[in-house]
């Protein structure tokens, strides 16, 4: 995964405001966020004042059904810059059904 080119991140839902766990070298590049800036923080770090609350909201809903979802919204990289983030969501579930993890996968299609 370090060698793709788009950005890929593992979120942990079994802690508190679930944090990064994992992200890619596709990630630094698109977002100029190091990976050890990025791990242990909520992905929210992303968004900025033209991020649009109704593609958050999808987000959200998808999450909370925990179901996969695909969605482009503007992020912001480290340095200020706007990008157009082609985001897909798809969770990870135990033997159980229980969702653990969301595997993000960012492309910049600005």
């Amino acid at each position: 995964m370090d060698s793709l080119q788009e950005g890929v991140t593992i979120a942990d839902f079994s802690l508190p405001d679930q944090p990064l766990i994992y992200a890619n070298h596709g990630f630094e590049l698109i977002t100029g966020y190091s990976i050890e800036e990025t791990i242990g923080h909520n992905c929210r770090f992303l968004q900025g004042p033209d991020t649009e609350p109704e593609k958050l909201k999808i987000i959200r809903k998808s999450i909370n059904a925990g179901q996969p979802c695909v969605v482009e919204l503007q992020n912001y990289r480290k340095n200020g810059e706007r990008f157009v983030n082609s985001l897909s969501l798809t969770p990870i579930r135990t033997a159980e059904g229980k969702v653990t993890h969301y595997v993000g996968i960012q492309s910049d299609v600005t």
